[in-house]
């Protein structure tokens, strides 16, 4: 989660070589959890990396990064609170 919160921080300040090695590392944290949750969350996760990953590449306007990263961070945290229910 930290990662994925560094993202947003390096893209705002103008830095997407920063921004694209924090995504790397939070993928790559989350390719390390995603095994331990369903199929069907850890596949929705996956999409969203995949979702930020192509509006880092693209270089889209921060906001978009930083709406992005807000959703998915919501979401990853809601579905680590309900898989932590089970």
């Amino acid at each position: 989660m930290a990662s994925l919160r560094s993202v947003d921080t390096a893209y705002a300040s103008g830095n997407a070589a920063e921004a694209q090695t924090k995504f790397e590392e939070a993928r790559s944290a989350w390719n390390k959890v995603a095994p331990t949750i369903s199929a069907r969350e850890a596949r929705e996760a996956q999409l969203m990396f995949d979702g930020l990953g192509a509006k880092l590449k693209s270089g889209a306007p921060a906001a978009d990064v930083k709406s992005t990263v807000s959703g998915m961070l919501e979401e990853l945290s809601e579905d680590i609170a309900g898989e932590l229910r089970r």
